[in-house]
């Protein structure tokens, strides 16, 4: 390649200037005339080579430059031969690079992005739902929402009227739970009443724990005939009105007894019927106005206040303290009064000397009543009185086969329906 170089030197030099990239000047090449003084011609001696040199590098330069446009661009027109595929001028082929920036996602390199799953909103809770739960604390949401999804019927008074009943003795009960894992047997939004399936000493023994929540509406009640003989909780409820009861006051046993002849002090309404049992360990149950249960000597004077009232003993929980006890420990039926820390009334029956279910001592009841709460609780008379009844039936099965409906009382709790 031959190039011809005469501007560049022009202001410098007055004479032209061959250069020839490819042939060196020859030595006999005729000398060029000293035109130009000594000391012009020392310093373009001196430059001359350092010129020709840089032209050559631009030259250089600019060649390569043609020849990367002509690569890229396919330039024919530059005269310059295209660089060959694995010449020293070009690098072995690879994969044609793109912008800078870019990537070219593969099934490999890119994973499939599933798009998300269409979520259901949150369901909406109804202000009388809610307030339904919040009164019901001890059920378990979640089991009786899935029930009430298997019985939608339950729900056509809302949730105000709600009123669910499994309770019988030819019934299994609910699939609904408490939040202890306890079976719920009936659920009586009107009312307030939650009765709950209870397995004591190590589940050989069947109970029936009954939770209402307004002790205001319980009063202990007497036989129609009292001092003449006694009812069974059954009739002493249906005779007042009731919808829940159970066993009251013990009464004088010699085996043969109706129970008419009460045993201790008594008050129904504020009526006192008999005298104080006055011994050691003896305790009284006394409901006062401002509707709580306070646990007292039997020996105390009545409390002031005092509504309705029962003597038994030994007291199991006071002011919320479990009182154990190695002497009420054998398997038998059993009764017992408390109030919650919410002022809920608690009542439980369990059955005993059944093939079914043997029996319990105090201390189980003590323990599964704290589990919901219970601050005060008397035990009461056992045995075949150990009974109660809820919406014409009884929930429990008397300890003595002959006596279905438990032996008659010379009281009885009552618990009174809403209205």
């Amino acid at each position: 390649m031959k190039m011809r170089i005469t501007d560049l030197l022009d202001d410098y030099f007055d004479d032209s200037v061959n250069l020839t990239l490819t042939e060196a000047p020859s030595e006999t090449a005729e000398p060029v005339p000293e035109l130009l003084p000594a000391a012009q011609r020392e310093t373009r001696g001196i430059l001359r080579p350092a010129l020709v040199l840089a032209a050559s590098l631009l030259l250089v330069v600019m060649a390569g430059a043609v020849g990367y446009f002509r690569l890229t661009a396919g330039a024919p027109e530059s005269g310059l031969p295209l660089a060959e595929e694995g010449s020293a001028l070009l690098p072995p082929a690879t994969e044609e690079p793109g912008p800078i920036g870019a990537y070219e996602a593969t099934e490999d390199t890119v994973p499939a992005i599933e798009p998300p799953a269409p979520t259901e909103p949150p369901e909406t809770v109804s202000p009388e739902e809610e307030a339904f739960f919040e009164l019901f604390w001890e059920l378990d949401r979640d089991s009786v929402k899935r029930y009430l999804a298997a019985h939608p019927e339950a729900l056509e008074k809302g949730w105000e009227g709600l009123d669910i009943n499994e309770s019988g003795l030819d019934q299994n009960g609910t699939e609904m739970y408490t939040v202890y894992g306890d079976q719920v047997l009936a659920v009586n939004a009107a009312d307030g009443i939650t009765l709950i399936r209870v397995w004591l000493s190590d589940n050989n023994t069947r109970g029936v724990l009954a939770i209402c929540k307004d002790t205001g509406r319980l009063s202990l009640c007497p036989a129609e005939n009292l001092d003449v003989a006694g009812q069974t909780a059954g009739e002493i409820c249906d005779g007042n009105g009731g919808v829940l009861a159970m066993t009251g006051s013990a009464f004088m046993d010699d085996g043969y007894a109706n129970g008419g002849r009460l045993s201790g002090l008594a008050v129904c309404g504020g009526t006192v019927y008999g005298a104080p049992l006055g011994e050691a360990g003896d305790k009284r149950l006394e409901l006062r106005e401002d509707n709580r249960m306070y646990i007292v000597d039997s020996s105390n004077p009545l409390g002031e206040g005092t509504r309705d009232a029962c003597e038994f003993h030994p007291g199991l929980i006071i002011d919320g303290v479990i009182y154990y006890n190695d002497f009420w420990s054998s398997p038998n039926p059993r009764a017992v009064l408390g109030q919650s820390s919410r002022l809920e009334t608690m009542m439980v029956v369990t059955e005993g000397r059944l093939a079914t279910s043997l029996g319990c001592g105090v201390d189980q009841i003590s323990e599964k009543l704290a589990q919901y709460g219970c601050v005060q609780a008397l035990n009461l008379d056992g045995g075949t009185s150990a009974m109660m009844y809820y919406k014409g039936q009884y929930v429990n099965r008397c300890s003595n086969t002959a006596l279905p409906e438990g032996r008659a009382l010379p009281t009885a709790w009552v618990y009174q329906p809403k209205g």
